[in-house]
């Protein structure tokens, strides 16, 4: 027997408060139903998702206006674009395949946020937070007993899945066709999926819409089960690093959530299988306690830091480019300098290697510079100046914050963003400006009273050309080679060099051999034609020019 429980067969919207059935709705594409048997229908045209309780209907989410917005807020607040596919978990949850705005939202508790999908359409991230990944036009969703999502990928032909917030694929190939029935699902092609279902067995049904057929992925072993330790931990009052380990099986996914602005993750914030994960924590000056509950692989993990029992180091006033002497972003690799009051010795200190690593030392004259926690081998340190190197670990974040332990007080933190290269050059009087720190092509230092030839190949020095093939160590000491440099680290981004505005060649590009990796050696042929005098050098880096007013003496 059939009949009607919503709406009153003409197209419009209205009725909110009054019995469902004389109601108007606007293309109902999506249903579902809770525990409790309330309805909810998905209306793709109104923008809307009603609710039908006791024969009542409401709107539960959506004003109705096609757009993004009001995530964090009341969902009856927030703008949906032709929501299609619905479902609701076990505590009343409600999911929304939000079609148009290429995410996944979520309704608890009246309020409503994003679970999956950044909004652009296309596909990617996989094995990576689900809130980072592309969607394109999420059609269906559905919701297993253990919470996790499965979701129709429409565009992308294919079946993604939510667990512990990581998104994976589990079907299909991202090749509209039909194939790979009785083989791994993710093997097989599928022909835009518009709608998903899953059993109480965890199996998942999908309407595969082009190729008018129903079909099923049964799962072939035991769900992901995740521990994690310690799952509470304290981190000291001047920050730091400390890590949790995450024990799964090697295909279960995982990522790290919740974190509140005075913890980063230092690496990788998801993955699979087993892992450890990096925490940074910044120092404490809040004159309290702090605690924050986060998400690691779906497991709560408690963090508590106590306040510094000192006064803080006077603030550090400003972070630059160790040659240059410019502001602005940093690049992995980079000689910088921090400028401030009171924040080292008084007694100047300068770079050590350690001799059980061979590596620059990461403290001097009781100075230690810290970025997201992680130790910066250290160059120079006095009561206003400290140089130190920015570690190639940072080629992973987009922002760091800086920040100096001195003494056993720690100052402020500084944050600064993470830049592929910041190329500047050293100078003669290290001041950033002037003649640069080239030597010629017998050694000698070049300038006015003793200029390079003209064809001759000078040495620049310089630094944040940023990530390096091979791969960059931190605070390692560039081999020197005989004869001069042939294999060294070498930077990944196009290299660009300007003498007097025009292009020229240069000969070698790489590490100094000898020096901390992060110094860059260019060897630069001066052109035949070249007027003589005190010419303008400049570098590019990916795009990125070095500072203005750097000069080599030509003959």
């Amino acid at each position: 027997m059939i009949t009607t429980v919503a709406g009153n067969g003409t197209y419009g919207f209205g009725g909110d408060g009054g019995p469902a059935t004389s109601a108007q709705l606007v293309n109902p594409e999506g249903v579902a139903l809770d525990s409790a048997g309330n309805l909810y229908i998905g209306e793709f045209e109104s923008n809307r998702i009603r609710k039908v309780s006791n024969g009542v209907i409401t709107t539960v989410a959506g004003n109705g206006n096609h757009g993004f917005g009001g995530d964090n807020g009341p969902a009856t607040s927030a703008e949906l674009y032709e929501p299609w596919g619905l479902a609701v978990d076990s505590a009343g949850d409600l999911y929304i395949a939000d079609y148009g705005n290429n995410r996944i939202r979520r309704v608890s508790n009246g309020v409503i946020t994003t679970v999956a999908g950044n909004g652009t359409p296309g596909f990617g991230s996989d094995n990576g937070p689900a809130t980072s990944a592309q969607l394109w036009y999420p059609s269906g969703v559905a919701v297993d007993s253990a919470g996790s999502l499965f979701i129709a990928d429409y565009a992308n032909n294919r079946i993604r899945k939510v667990s512990n917030r990581a998104i994976v694929t589990v079907a299909g190939n991202g090749t509209p066709g039909f194939s790979g029935d009785n083989a791994p699902a993710i093997g097989a092609q599928l022909y835009w999926p518009g709608g998903v279902a899953v059993d109480s067995a965890g199996n998942v049904y999908v309407a595969d819409a082009n190729n008018n057929r129903i079909r099923i992925l049964t799962p072939t072993g035991p769900p992901c089960a995740y521990s994690v330790s310690p799952s509470a931990l304290q981190a000291p009052a001047s920050g730091g690093i400390v890590t949790v380990g995450i024990q799964t099986a090697a295909a279960c996914t995982w990522a790290v959530s919740g974190l509140p602005g005075w913890i980063m993750v230092t690496g990788a914030s998801s993955g699979a299988a087993s892992a450890s994960v990096a925490l940074a924590v910044f120092p404490n000056h809040s004159g309290a306690t702090l605690s924050a509950t986060i998400s690691i692989a779906g497991v709560s993990v408690t963090v508590t830091q106590p306040t510094a029992a000192t006064a803080p180091l006077p603030p550090i006033a400003a972070v630059t480019n160790a040659a240059s002497y410019t502001t602005g972003p940093v690049s992995p690799g980079e000689l910088i300098t921090i400028f401030g009051s009171g924040i080292g010795p008084a007694t100047a200190a300068y770079a050590t290697t350690d001799p059980a690593t061979g590596k620059l030392a990461t403290t001097i004259g009781g100075v230690q510079v810290l970025f997201n926690g992680i130790p910066a081998p250290m160059i120079y340190a006095s009561a206003t100046q400290v140089s130190a190197v920015v570690p190639y670990e940072m080629a992973s974040v987009a922002h760091a914050s800086v920040w100096i332990n001195f003494a056993g007080e720690t100052s402020n933190t500084d944050q600064v963003t993470v830049a592929a290269a910041t190329p500047g050059l050293f100078t003669q009087n290290a001041s950033g400006s002037g003649p640069g720190a080239i030597l010629n092509q017998d050694n000698s230092l070049n300038g006015l009273g003793h200029p390079a030839a003209k064809g001759s190949i000078v040495q620049v020095f310089m630094t944040g050309e940023g990530q390096t093939s091979p791969q960059g160590v931190t605070g390692v000491i560039t081999a020197v080679t005989l004869p001069p440099p042939q294999v060294t680290p070498a930077p990944l981004l196009p290299i660009s060099v300007f003498i007097n505005g025009q292009p020229v060649l240069y000969t070698y590009a790489g590490e100094a051999p000898g020096m901390v990796a992060g110094v860059m050696q260019l060897n630069v042929q001066i052109p035949a034609n070249a007027p003589s005098g005190a010419l303008s050098i400049q570098v590019s880096i990916g795009g990125n020019m070095s500072q203005n007013g750097i000069t080599v003496s030509v003959q």
